[in-house]
C-alpha cells in the first residue's frame, strides 16, 4: 500500500470520524438536551411551550439560497436554539431542583408536569407547599428580597427559575451562563452551521454530510425515497419541500437514485456503499 494511498485513508477516516462524533453532540443537545429543559418561548408573547419531543430544527444544503421565507430560518438554529441558549444553564439548574423535589431523576419539564397533574389532590397540594418552601429557602439562603409566590404549579416553577435567574445576574456568575453554550456552539459552527448574512447562522448541511447521512440512514438495502427523509428526520435532519428537491436531483446525479416514475413512490435510493 502506497504511503499517499495510506495518507488519504487516514485522512478521511479521521474527517468522518470527527464528523460523526460532533453530529452525535450536535443532535445531543438540539434534540435531547434542549426538549429535556427548554421551554421555547413564542417570539411574540413570550409565552412558554413545553415541549415533550424533539425539537424540528430545519436545515437548508449548502448550494441553495438562503431566505426569511424558508423553513430553515424561521424553524431554524438560531431562532430555535441560539435564541435560548443564555438561558440554558439556568434551566439545567431548575430542573436539578425540581428533580430532587419531586424525587425523580432526568426528567423534563414537561415530564414533571405530567407527573404532577397525575397526582391525587393532596399529594399535589403537599408538593407546592413543599416547592413554595424551598424557593423561600433558597431566596433567603441567596440574600434575595421575599417575594409572593404563586399557588399553582406552573406559578412556582416560574418563580424557581426567576430566583435562579436573580442570582446569576451577578456579574460573577453571568460570565459561566453565557459560556456555558459556548462550546456546542463552536463546534455547529466549524460542521454543520453556516453564516446566511443578515440570516445569522442557519443549519447547513454539505455534500460530505448529505452521503455520510444517507449512507447511514440507507444501510444495504434500497429504501423509498419518502423513508429516507422521515430517517434523516429522526436523526434530527428536517429538510423543506426545496431543500428534498435538491436531495432528490444530487442523488439522481451520483447514480444512487432509481427512479421507477417521478412519483416519490417510485423512486428508490440505492445503498451507497
Amino acid at each position: 500500500m502506497s504511503s499517499c494511498y495510506k495518507s488519504c485513508v487516514t485522512y478521511f477516516a479521521t474527517f468522518f470520524y470527527n464528523l460523526f462524533f460532533s453530529f452525535i453532540g450536535i443532535f445531543s443537545v438540539c434534540h435531547w438536551c434542549f426538549p429535556l429543559v427548554i421551554r421555547v418561548y413564542h417570539f411574540q408573547t413570550f409565552s412558554p411551550i413545553l415541549l415533550g419531543g424533539y425539537i424540528e430544527i430545519y436545515y437548508i444544503l449548502n448550494w441553495e439560497s438562503a431566505s426569511k421565507k424558508r423553513k430553515s430560518y424561521e424553524h431554524g438554529y438560531t431562532k430555535l436554539i441560539k435564541s435560548g441558549s443564555d438561558k440554558l444553564l439556568l434551566w439545567m439548574y431548575a430542573l436539578e431542583h425540581l428533580n430532587f423535589l419531586f424525587d425523580e431523576e432526568g426528567k423534563t419539564f414537561y415530564e414533571l408536569r405530567n407527573l404532577f397533574y397525575e397526582m391525587s389532590e393532596d399529594v399535589q397540594k403537599e408538593l407546592l407547599e413543599t416547592v413554595k418552601a424551598w424557593i423561600f429557602a433558597y431566596r433567603k439562603k441567596r440574600g434575595l428580597d421575599k417575594k409572593t409566590l404563586a399557588d399553582d404549579y406552573e406559578g412556582l416553577e416560574n418563580a424557581l427559575i426567576d430566583s435562579l435567574g436573580e442570582v446569576h445576574e451577578n456579574p460573577k456568575l453571568s460570565g459561566t451562563q453565557s459560556r456555558y453554550f459556548l462550546p456546542f456552539d463552536e463546534i455547529g459552527k466549524r460542521f454543520f452551521l453556516k453564516s446566511r448574512g443578515p440570516l445569522s447562522y442557519v443549519g447547513n448541511i454539505t455534500q460530505d454530510f448529505l452521503l455520510f447521512l444517507t449512507t447511514i440512514c440507507v444501510k444495504d438495502k434500497r429504501i423509498k425515497i419518502k423513508e429516507l427523509f422521515l430517517r434523516y428526520e429522526e436523526r434530527g435532519i428536517y429538510l423543506d419541500r426545496y431543500s428534498k428537491h435538491e436531495v432528490i436531483d444530487f442523488l439522481n446525479k451520483i447514480n444512487v437514485l432509481d427512479k421507477k416514475s417521478d412519483s416519490g413512490d417510485a423512486q428508490y435510493v440505492k445503498p451507497i456503499l
